[in-house]
């Protein structure tokens, strides 16, 4: 019997080029999809990317099973457009939960990137994150969260890639990253400090980034937000984002995480 190929398209294409920017602690692509782990429970680093062949869906789904639970965890899928059609029922019906609704983003580096500068806010942009870079994701970071742990995976990254700092007087109060990577950039890490939200440093951190991606040959940018932040969304219209699709996330039960655990 001849396998079905379901082809990948440009959202299946963006999102393994954000796999390649949040290298996973854990890979592996015997079965023909991407299955990625990593321990921080993170969604956007520890999940099967399930693009390219539909053939023996169930078949693929059980080999991401037992490669997560080899390592103790829930198997994770992305669900995208560019995933096989069956594969948010066939999840759906073992069992697993739906989480984080994502909105992929784009846009091009030529939107008046300039017309956010602001002169009380200063830029650092480094190929690696500095003390000052640290603090703020520290400062931003959920309890409990090891931040060198989870940067310590990013020095895998191929691809040309930038660490952008915004300061205010000198302080270290918002950053961002992006990876270039064939004519696009992606955009991670987006973060301001509480305090000094609503100033313009998102704006300033985002500039930077669009800067850099057209003198690395990238003028398109993309990036993923999550749809309850509203707050995000609607920064990301003001600057000249616009939506090309959204994509979610299926999770193991319980239940169903223990069978076949080793």
């Amino acid at each position: 019997m001849r396998a079905t190929i379901h082809s990948v398209g440009l959202v299946g294409d963006l999102l393994e080029r954000a796999a390649r920017a949040t290298p996973a602690a854990v890979e592996d692509r015997r079965s023909g999809w991407w299955l990625r782990h990593t321990d921080n429970g993170k969604w956007w680093s520890g999940a099967t990317l399930a693009h390219g062949t539909a053939d023996g869906l169930a078949r693929r789904i059980e080999a991401a099973e037992r490669f997560y639970a080899e390592l103790g965890a829930a198997a994770r899928f992305q669900v995208c457009a560019d995933c096989p059609d069956a594969l948010d029922r066939s999840l759906a019906a073992r069992g697993y939960r739906r989480e984080a609704p994502i909105s992929l983003l784009t846009a091009v580096t030529g939107v008046r990137p300039e017309s956010y500068a602001r002169p009380e806010i200063s830029v650092c942009v480094d190929t690696s994150p500095g003390p000052d870079w640290f603090a703020v994701l520290r400062a931003t970071s959920g309890p409990g969260t090891d931040v060198e742990h989870e940067t310590r995976l990013l020095c895998r990254v191929g691809p040309p890639h930038v660490y952008v700092t915004g300061l205010a007087d000198g302080a270290p109060v918002g950053i961002g990253r992006a990876v270039a990577d064939a004519g696009w950039a992606g955009a991670f890490t987006m973060v301001t400090i509480p305090e000094a939200r609503r100033r313009g440093v998102g704006s300033v951190v985002l500039s930077a980034i669009a800067r850099w991606a057209r003198a690395n040959d990238a003028p398109q940018l993309y990036l993923q937000v999550e749809r309850s932040n509203d707050a995000a969304r609607r920064f990301y219209d003001a600057v000249g984002f616009t939506r090309l699709a959204t994509y979610h996330y299926r999770v193991q039960s319980a239940a169903g995480a223990t069978v076949g655990r080793v």
